[in-house]
C-alpha cells in the first residue's frame, strides 16, 4: 500500500509539474511586448520554491523512516541517498556497492530543513540541487553543503539561545547550538528570519504567491538586501561595543558586555515611584507639579546610575580577576592604603589617581625605611652586615617568645594537670638548691598521707606576688592560689565559670564544678571547697535544707 500511494503521489506530481509548464507556456505567448522587455532587463531567474520534505524508506526493509532516525551513508554517492533503518544497519546490511564498515551519519527525526532564506545572488546563481534534500532548501555556491545546511533542531536551538542570552549575545548563542559558529548563527537569523519584506520566516510546504509580477519580485529583492546590509551594519555596531570595553565576555557576574547593563543596577529600584504615575487632565497644579518634581529626581538618578557605569566601564573595573591578582602582589599596609583611598577615585581622572597612589605607597614605604635604620641605630648596627645578624636574632626571639606564649596557654587549656612543665622543672631545680627542704616535706607527706603537708610544701616553693592579676585577689584567695600552684589569672577563670554555674542552677554539686572547669581533679575539688566556705557557691545539702 505504501509503495502504491508512493508511485500515485509521483505521478500526480508530474502531472501537476506538467500542466503548470504549459500554462506558463501560454501565458508566456499571450503576454504583451511590455511584459518581455520587462523579463529580459530582469537578468536573475526566479527562485526555485523548495518542495516539501520526501517521504524516505529504508532500502531494506521499506520501512518508513520520514519521522524516524535513519541511518545515512557518507560513502555511497547514489542518488538517492543509501539510507537504513536501525534494525537494518544493527544486523549489518550490504546492498550494492555499500559495505557495513562504510562511514555513515545518524539523522533524527528534526535532522530536516524547515526554514528557507529569500533568494539573493549567490543563491540564484547556485545549481539545484535534487527534491526533498537539505541543499534544494539552502542553494549554495559550493560543493559542500554541510556548514550551510540549518536542520529543525538546530533552528530550535538557535532560537531558545536567542531567547537565553539576548539579540547579539552570537557567541554565547553559538556554544548552545554547538554546530554552528557565531557568524553563521548571526547571518542565517538576520537572513532567515529577518530578511523578508514582512520580516517573517518561510517555511517549507508553506503556499506562497509564486504569480508576482517580475518588477515586484525585483523591488522585494533590493528592498530584502538594503535591510540585511543594514542589519549586519548595526549588528556589526553592537558586536564592536563602545571604546574602551573589552572584545571578550566580561569577568564581572551579571554585566552584558554587548548591552552595557548589569542585571542589578544602581539604585535597582529607581523606577517603582514611577509605576503608577498617570498624568490626567483634571490633576491640580500642585498634584501636577510634585508629579514633575518626582519625574525631575528619577531622572536624577538615572544620571548618577550612568557616571557610575561609565566610571566601571573606564576604569576596567569589570575585569576583577586582573585587579585581585595584582592587589595579592602588593604587601598588606599597601592593600590597606589602597582600600582608603578607593574613594577619591571617582574625584580624579584615572592618571592621576594612579600617581597619587603610587606618590602614597612610595612615601609609605619611605617611612618604614627610616622607621628601620633609626631602629638600627639605636640598637648600634652600622654596617649592612651588622643589620642582618640583628634581623635573623630579631626574628628567632620573636619566634620563641610565641612559642613560650602558646606553651604557657596550651598547659592550662588542655594538659594543666602535667608535672613535666617548665615551671615545675624549674621549681624542682629550686627545691634541690635549697638544700632538700622540699624533699623532707614531701617524704613526710607521702608518709603521713596528709594532703595539706604536700600543699603547704608546694606553697613553700611557689609564689604569686608580681603575677598578672594578683591584686585582684583576696588574702585568702591568694594563700589558696600558692597551695594549688594556681596563677590568679586562671584561677578568676574558674571562679567566674563556677560562679556563673552556680547562679544558673542555684546549687552546684562537686562532680559539676569538676566538669565544668576541666582541670585536675584535686585542685576542683580544693577551689569548690574554698567557694562553699565563703558562701559564694551554693551546696546541694543547703538546698535541700531550704
Amino acid at each position: 500500500m505504501a509503495g502504491k500511494s508512493d508511485s500515485a503521489r509521483r505521478s500526480h506530481t508530474k502531472k501537476s509539474k506538467s500542466k503548470g509548464a504549459k500554462d506558463s507556456a501560454t501565458a508566456a505567448q499571450k503576454a504583451p511586448p511590455k511584459a518581455e522587455a520587462t523579463e529580459a532587463s530582469v537578468s536573475e531567474p526566479p527562485p526555485a520554491k523548495p518542495a516539501a520534505m520526501k517521504t524516505k524508506f529504508c532500502l531494506n526493509c521499506q520501512k518508513d523512516l520520514t519521522r524516524n532516525i535513519r541511518i545515512t551513508c557518507a560513502e555511497c554517492k547514489s542518488q538517492p541517498p543509501f539510507e537504513l533503518c536501525v534494525e537494518c544497519f544493527a544486523v549489518g546490511i550490504e546492498l550494492g556497492e555499500h559495505k557495513k564498515n562504510h562511514k555513515y551519519t545518524v539523522s533524527d527525526c528534526l535532522a530536516f530543513p524547515i526554514v528557507y532564506e529569500p533568494p539573493t545572488a549567490e543563491s540564484a546563481t547556485s545549481t539545484p540541487a535534487a527534491i526533498g534534500t537539505n541543499a534544494a532548501a539552502f542553494p549554495t555556491t559550493s560543493n559542500d553543503t554541510s556548514n550551510a545546511v540549518w536542520t529543525a533542531d538546530e533552528e530550535l536551538l538557535l532560537l531558545e539561545g536567542i531567547e537565553m542570552f539576548g539579540m547579539g549575545n552570537w557567541k554565547d548563542i553559538a556554544e548552545h547550538v554547538v554546530t554552528k559558529s557565531d557568524k553563521k548563527c548571526e547571518k542565517h537569523y538576520l537572513t532567515a528570519y529577518l530578511g523578508w519584506k514582512d520580516l517573517m520566516p518561510r517555511f517549507i510546504g508553506d503556499d506562497i504567491e509564486e504569480n508576482k509580477d517580475e518588477e515586484n519580485k525585483s523591488d522585494k529583492q533590493l528592498s530584502t538586501e538594503d535591510k540585511a546590509a543594514e542589519m549586519n551594519a548595526a549588528s556589526d555596531n553592537v558586536v564592536r561595543g563602545a571604546p574602551g570595553e573589552r572584545n571578550g565576555p566580561s569577568q564581572l557576574a551579571g554585566y552584558m558586555p554587548l548591552r552595557g547593563d548589569f542585571d542589578v543596577e544602581y539604585d535597582n529600584e529607581a523606577e517603582m515611584i514611577l509605576a503608577d504615575m498617570e498624568f490626567s487632565e483634571g490633576d491640580h497644579p500642585a498634584e501636577r507639579e510634585l508629579k514633575l518634581k518626582v519625574i525631575q529626581i528619577y531622572n536624577q538618578k538615572l544620571e548618577k546610575r550612568m557616571q557610575r557605569k561609565k566610571f566601571v566601564v573606564e576604569r576596567g573595573l569589570l575585569d576583577y580577576k586582573l585587579h585581585q591578582h595584582t592587589e595579592r602582589k602588593r604587601p598588606k599596609e599597601e592593600r590597606e592604603l589602597l582600600a582608603q583611598v578607593r574613594p577619591f577615585a571617582r574625584f580624579q581622572t584615572p592618571e592621576d589617581h594612579d600617581n597619587f597612589v603610587e606618590g602614597l605607597i612610595t612615601a609609605m614605604r619611605l617611612k618604614k625605611q627610616i622607621l628601620l635604620l633609626q631602629e638600627y641605630r639605636k640598637n648600634g648596627v652600622k654596617t649592612l652586615a651588622e643589620a642582618e645578624l640583628y634581623d635573623a636574632e630579631k626574628k628567632k626571639r620573636e619566634l620563641d617568645q610565641a612559642i613560650q606564649k602558646q606553651r604557657d596557654s596550651a598547659s592550662y587549656l588542655y594538659e594543666s594537670g602535667r608535672t613535666t612543665s617548665s615551671r615545675d622543672r624549674a621549681n624542682r631545680w629550686q627545691n634541690r638548691e635549697q638544700g632538700g627542704s622540699s624533699d623532707a616535706s614531701g617524704e613526710s607527706s607521702r608518709t603521713r598521707g596528709s594532703s595539706a603537708g604536700a600543699l603547704n610544701a608546694i606553697a613553700a616553693t611557689f609564689s604569686i606576688e608580681g603575677t598578672p592579676g594578683c591584686h585582684l585577689l583576696t588574702p585568702k584567695e591568694k594563700e589558696l592560689c600558692s597551695k594549688l600552684k594556681l596563677l590568679p589569672k586562671h584561677y578568676l577563670v574558674i571562679k567566674d565559670a563556677l560562679v556563673r554555674e552556680c547562679y544558673r542552677l542555684g546549687y552546684l554539686t562537686k562532680k559539676m564544678a569538676k566538669e565544668t572547669a576541666q582541670i585536675d581533679v584535686n585542685t576542683t575539688g580544693h577551689v569548690y571547697d574554698f567557694f562553699v566556705k565563703c558562701g559564694w557557691v551554693k551546696s546541694e545539702r543547703y538546698v535541700l535544707l531550704l
